[in-house]
């Protein structure tokens, strides 16, 4: 049973770490105001993320199987968890996030466009 319980809670933790892995990416997005690019490394602390992600995951399989095999109710309900934070470990929510977003990504070229409008505008007055 207590591999079970065990399973049960890593997989949460694995929740939550997704989760926070997720809402940073959102915020690095959020962060770019002049640039038009993410920058290297927080594309491949993304991907070392996603393996500890899986790694989580894989390991709440792991003590699931060995719960249910001693007969525990409890490894699999471990089990569905762990195999539902594998599947989500995959999806980049990140990006979707960013598509439901208001900011344009574009909004800086347009800004300086509309400046430069203005300043030849006023200069020929």
């Amino acid at each position: 049973m207590k591999r079970g319980v065990l399973s049960v809670v890593i997989a949460c933790i694995g929740f939550y770490f997704m989760y926070k892995i997720n809402l940073s990416g959102y915020y690095s997005f959020l962060g770019i105001k002049e640039n038009s690019e993410i920058a290297p490394t927080t594309q491949v602390l993304g991907k070392l993320y996603k393996i500890t992600t899986l790694c989580i995951g894989l390991l709440s399989l792991y003590l699931g199987i060995i719960s249910t095999m001693k007969k525990y109710k409890i490894g699999i309900l471990g089990i569905v968890f762990s195999i539902v934070l594998i599947i989500l470990a995959c999806i980049p929510f990140s990006k979707y996030l960013q598509k439901n977003s208001t900011i344009n990504p574009n909004l800086h070229a347009k800004k300086v466009a509309i400046l430069t409008k203005m300043i030849k505008e006023t200069h020929n007055l």
